[in-house]
């Protein structure tokens, strides 16, 4: 739920997070304050855009906007019941951003990867998921979880695609990997 990524935001400490300057910093941070503790959207979403403009290349600027986004998503489908795709396309909008500054962040091609998946842009999230698994053995904290996640997502888009072939050879792969998995 949306208290997962809280807290996963929340995890970032400041330290996590390269400034160009004060004022990047301080737009960053009223972002925060008014998306997370004040519900305000807009006014939020401006102050990542200020804090951004100061160096469009700063990655860590993008991965705290898409995570406030991702945090306002997850609490408006709590509090409404209901999915908002308008927001899953402004994730990938972001996400699209990052990429072009450095095409091998993981973290931004799983978030990518859910976003397509929420609007049932199977063959788009395929591509994230390839970029997953291409990535994952490079990573210094590599997760076997992380790799099964991405198997069991490209299962599901063939499996919605009506590709039954290609979903059970990802789905064989899971099971090479961790013979017990339950799904």
């Amino acid at each position: 739920g949306s208290s997962d990524l809280t807290l996963q935001a929340g995890a970032l400490a400041d330290d996590d997070y390269k400034y160009d300057n004060l004022t990047q910093k301080l737009h960053l941070l009223k972002g925060q304050i008014l998306i997370q503790g004040k519900n305000l959207f807009r006014e939020g979403m401006l102050e990542f855009d200020k804090a951004i403009q100061i160096n469009p290349e700063n990655k860590d600027m993008w991965r705290n906007k898409i995570l406030n986004l991702k945090i306002y998503q997850a609490r408006k489908k709590e509090t409404e019941g209901k999915r908002h795709p308008e927001l899953s396309n402004e994730v990938i909008k972001c996400c699209d951003k990052l990429l072009s500054i450095d095409k091998d962040h993981l973290e931004t091609w799983l978030w990518k990867a859910l976003a397509c998946f929420s609007l049932k842009r199977f063959e788009d999230t395929l591509e994230c998921e390839d970029n997953v698994l291409r990535l994952v053995p490079l990573q210094d904290d590599f997760r076997p979880g992380v790799k099964i996640l991405a198997l069991n997502t490209k299962a599901n888009c063939y499996y919605y695609m009506e590709r039954p072939t290609e979903a059970k050879k990802c789905l064989l792969e899971v099971l090479r990997l961790d013979p017990y998995h339950e799904e």
